[in-house]
C-alpha cells in the first residue's frame, strides 16, 4: 500500500500545481515562467530519482515476495504526464517553436531568378 501512495504521489502533487498554474494564467511574465521552469525540472528529477524513491521499501518488499516494477511504471507514468502537461503549457505561452515563422532564420533567401540594371546617368550640373 505505501508502494502504490509513492507512486501516485506525483498525480497528487500535480493537481494543486495544475491549480496554482489556471490561477496564473497563460501570459508571458516572469512570475508565470519561473514556476513553469521549476515545474518542467520536477519531473524529470523524479524520473531519474525512481529507485532512490523506492529504496527505503525495497527491502520489505522483498522479504514479502512483492516485486515493486508496476509502482515504479506507474510513478514513471505520472511524472511523463507532468511533463506532458507542462509541455503544453509552454506551448500555450507561446515558449514552443510551433510554426514555421518561427523557424525563418534557418530558411535561406531565395536567389532572384532576373536581375534588371540600367538607366542613363544625369549629371547634377546643366
Amino acid at each position: 500500500k505505501r508502494a502504490w501512495d509513492m507512486a501516485i504521489a506525483p498525480g497528487k502533487q500535480f493537481a494543486m500545481t495544475a491549480f496554482m498554474m489556471w490561477m496564473m494564467g497563460s501570459g508571458v511574465h516572469i512570475m508565470n515562467m519561473i514556476f513553469t521552469f521549476y515545474q518542467l525540472v520536477a519531473p524529470i528529477k523524479g524520473m531519474f530519482s525512481v529507485n532512490k524513491v523506492f529504496e527505503g521499501m525495497a527491502e520489505s518488499a522483498k522479504e514479502l515476495g512483492v516485486d515493486l516494477t508496476l509502482q515504479k511504471l506507474v510513478f514513471i507514468a505520472a511524472q511523463l504526464a507532468v511533463l506532458l502537461f507542462i509541455t503544453y503549457r509552454f506551448g500555450s505561452m507561446g515558449l514552443l517553436p510551433t510554426t514555421a515563422s518561427d523557424w525563418l532564420a534557418a530558411v535561406p533567401p531565395k536567389t532572384p531568378a532576373e536581375y534588371s540594371a540600367g538607366g542613363i546617368p544625369f549629371s547634377t550640373s546643366f
